[in-house]
């Protein structure tokens, strides 16, 4: 069976203007955003100066423990040696866990081309609050880390007013994704061209039934594993 790898592999040098993105190359910058990148990308809703991916991986902690992968290690590797990924700008890094309000929330932003943007919210690390909000997720409307996503979207859109995005996530994030989506007012909806939610949960019912999930679900690609529960 074919991974990502090979993928990544088939497209090495081909530049994004030679092949557009796509679902694959959307989920390989969703897996890098588990990485820590703390003092590596301009942290915080309010972007400093963008980094370059090749340079920021020279950088990162390759010590492996469980969101840092030796998957992760390789993606790295790849990424790194590739046109089509090196010059990608890494900016607006967020990082937080509040165990006061049960919140685990992670983004990153990534400047594919001029005026094109890649949102990325990370899925659940293996922080115990981490966890304990997947199992709010499941019987509570909203959630801190949806409503924190909500608004680190609205920031960064509002940063750059002529871009157009892309905004994923894979588990949890994929969720986080799909609910900041929907919270948009329309004058910023109408810039996202599409949202990749890989392996996610759903939200509620309460959410599901609102006019800005409506809106926005026509835009949603999901995509679940044979092998997922």
């Amino acid at each position: 069976m074919s991974t990502i790898f090979d993928y990544l592999k088939e497209v090495t040098y081909d530049s994004i203007y030679d092949r557009p993105f796509n679902e694959l190359d959307v989920l390989a910058l969703t897996e890098l955003t588990y990485l820590p990148f703390e003092h590596i990308v301009p942290q915080g809703d309010t972007t400093g100066i963008p980094v370059r991916l090749s340079d920021a991986m020279e950088l990162i902690d390759r010590t492996t423990d469980f969101i840092v992968s030796n998957q992760h290690l390789q993606l790295v590797d790849e990424l790194t040696t590739s046109k089509r990924f090196k010059n990608i700008k890494l900016l607006n890094y967020v990082d937080e866990y509040d165990p006061d309000i049960q919140k685990q929330f992670a983004a990153m932003t990534y400047r594919l081309s001029l005026d094109t943007y890649l949102v990325v919210f990370r899925g659940t690390d293996d922080t115990l609050i981490g966890w304990k909000e997947d199992f709010h997720m499941t019987y509570m409307d909203h959630v801190p880390a949806q409503k924190r996503a909500a608004s680190y979207l609205q920031h960064v859109m509002k940063e750059f007013p002529k871009g157009r995005f892309l905004v994923a996530g894979h588990s949890k994030g994929g969720n986080l994704a799909t609910y900041a989506c929907s919270y948009l007012p329309d004058s910023l909806f109408e810039r996202v061209d599409a949202i990749y939610s890989y392996d996610a949960p759903g939200l509620n019912k309460a959410i599901i039934e609102t006019e800005g999930y409506q809106r926005t679900s026509p835009n949603i690609r999901r995509f679940v594993p044979q092998g997922s529960i």
